[in-house]
């Protein structure tokens, strides 16, 4: 999509679903509706915002489109049409490929919520912070269900800029997959993930997480990527590296 305002800055350049910008939570609510209707009675006319998926234990009643059934285009911020979709929950978007922006966080006050990639590549799928900003992705809420597949976080070769993509409480089941992470990370600098499993058999699995470029390595606890408190034993981290080969 050309941006009929070229000379705007990245962060004036939100999606176009309404006259602020953004698509707002009573259109999103209209939207699912609308979708429900469509697909008691058409069946597959819809087949992409009706499927139910599941990853890991975590259920989706609704997978959508980012694009088609969001509105979110290659080059849009994505916060705010993702935090109105993420205070119903039991939601799954998918993304097709493009670069995406965030500028602020989404915090998850549903449970069951997910970002993946369409392709299942991850490299297709790119989320950057706007220019000189440094926000949490994402920020639990002690909800259970949280999970992010096979997408490529790009935190920008800045001083200034960082993207942190989980933090905050999660009673349980977050699901982390196949993510690469890619730009600066200074010395102390902002943690990739840090978040806390409230429940004391709440469950976090971190899986093919791979870190690229400039990396300053601190010591624990203000120099580490990672970051998992836990009131149960349930945590887990697998296949992770920082490396250009790995």
């Amino acid at each position: 999509m050309t941006d009929p305002n070229p000379g705007r800055s990245e962060s004036e350049r939100p999606n176009e679903q309404s006259k602020s910008g953004f698509l707002n939570r009573r259109k999103y609510v209209a939207l699912v509706a609308g979708v429900g209707a469509i697909g008691t009675q058409s069946g597959s006319a819809v087949a992409a915002s009706t499927d139910s998926a599941e990853r890991n234990g975590i259920r989706f009643d609704r997978v959508v489109n980012a694009n088609s059934d969001l509105g979110i285009s290659d080059g849009d911020r994505v916060d705010h049409v993702l935090a109105d979709v993420a205070d119903e929950g039991d939601t799954l978007v998918q993304f097709p490929p493009g670069e995406y922006l965030v500028r602020n966080s989404v915090t998850l006050r549903g449970s069951d919520f997910g970002i993946e990639s369409t392709t299942g590549d991850r490299e297709d799928v790119v989320f950057k912070p706007v220019s000189g900003q440094s926000p949490n992705m994402f920020r639990g809420n002690n909800r259970s269900g949280f999970y992010v597949g096979s997408v490529t976080l790009d935190r920008r070769d800045e001083w200034d800029s960082s993207l942190t993509l989980i933090k905050g409480n999660f009673s349980d089941k977050v699901y982390v997959k196949d993510i690469l992470v890619e730009g600066w990370a200074p010395k102390d600098g902002e943690k990739l993930l840090i978040f806390n499993i409230t429940d004391s058999d709440g469950s976090a699995l971190v899986e093919d997480l791979e870190r690229r470029g400039p990396s300053e390595f601190g010591s624990y606890p203000n120099g580490t990527e990672i970051t998992i408190f836990s009131q149960g034993e349930n945590p887990a981290v697998y296949g992770g590296c920082e490396s250009d080969t790995c």
